[in-house]
């Protein structure tokens, strides 16, 4: 069995990677600062370590070069929560639809940048600003066409993270490795794997024949509530947000109008997402989401759904190169 250390001084980081990594077979030591991680190194052997670039003690570059001196074949991926040493860019719509703007790299496309639990985005206009952008160590957001980005950037992994409920235009080989998140991707054929995202016992799950389960319509449940919570606009129309997300409001208040058509909350609660004020929409467009839980801190951070769908494209990510002997 093979032996991944993990250096974080993160607990819920180095947690998330042991339990994906345990999961497709590899022995799991953790470090929580550089010294640690030497030492450990020294008592066994390792091979593979996954080091946090800002590590208290001695940082994780200054680790990885102690570990090259003494080995020049020791494998590192390189990590951080701050900033990311492996860029990644992301491809959006030029007027995104996403209501958790606060927890969305979406939102640089609107406000030019956006931290989301430290890690930073910056919006991008051209192929030349995503080179220099990413090289900065943040990740690129960019409404330029997807064909021309990925012709570009000639990225190792491609995610279709947009949920999509309708048949999509790539096959498996658009990238080394693609991953589909969405009901109507299929994996085999469209993508390499699928992530199961509907909520229930299989949320996460990854698949690697045929689709996910079908788009069920209903949202999650919270607190007891699912259609209730999910609001949406009853008229073509400019969104003109009145509470926006953050903001406590009781059963009947006016949240938003699309229009001149008001939009009322269906329950007390906090408005945990809400899509960004002038948005042009069609009738039906989800335009919020009141949390009934009335924790305000659950704006700011990522759901247990998003957290669960990220880490299981995390093991999608560490399956495959494992299984090419490339871990």
């Amino acid at each position: 069995m093979k032996t991944i250390l993990v250096v974080d001084d993160a607990p819920m980081i180095r947690e998330l990677l042991k339990s994906v990594l345990e999961a497709e077979g590899f022995a799991v030591v953790e470090a929580v600062d550089g010294e640690e991680a030497l030492q450990l190194c020294q008592d066994r052997k390792i091979d593979l370590s996954i080091v946090d670039i800002f590590l208290p003690k001695k940082g994780g570059l200054q680790v990885m070069g102690e570990l090259i001196k003494k080995d020049k074949a020791h494998k590192f991926i390189a990590i951080s929560g701050g900033e990311a040493f492996n860029p990644e860019g992301i491809v959006e719509l030029a007027k995104p639809l996403v209501i958790r703007r606060t927890v969305s790299f979406a939102a640089a496309v609107v406000s030019a940048e956006i931290t989301v639990e430290g890690v930073t985005a910056k919006h991008l206009i051209s192929l030349d600003a995503f080179d220099q952008l990413t090289a900065g160590g943040y990740i690129g957001v960019t409404t330029l066409a997807e064909s021309d980005v990925v012709k570009h950037w000639q990225p190792d992994v491609f995610i279709d993270a947009t949920l999509s409920k309708k048949s999509v235009n790539y096959v498996v080989g658009y990238a080394p490795l693609v991953i589909g998140l969405g009901p109507e991707i299929i994996a085999g054929k469209n993508a390499d794997y699928v992530i199961e995202t509907n909520r229930g016992h299989y949320l996460g799950r990854i698949i690697e024949s045929g689709k996910a389960a079908a788009n069920s319509g209903i949202p999650g449940t919270i607190a007891g509530f699912t259609r209730e919570r999910v609001h949406y606009s009853k008229a073509r129309g400019a969104v003109e947000v009145l509470h926006d997300i953050g903001s406590i409001v009781k059963k009947g208040d006016v949240i938003a109008k699309v229009g001149h058509v008001s939009v009322h909350a269906n329950i007390d609660g906090v408005v945990r997402g809400m899509i960004a004020n002038g948005t042009v929409v069609p009738f039906g467009t989800k335009i919020a989401d009141v949390d009934p839980r009335a924790d305000v801190s659950y704006c700011e951070t990522i759901s247990d759904k998003g957290r669960n769908i990220a880490g299981a494209v995390l093991e999608a990510i560490m399956r495959r190169y494992n299984r090419a002997g490339q871990l």
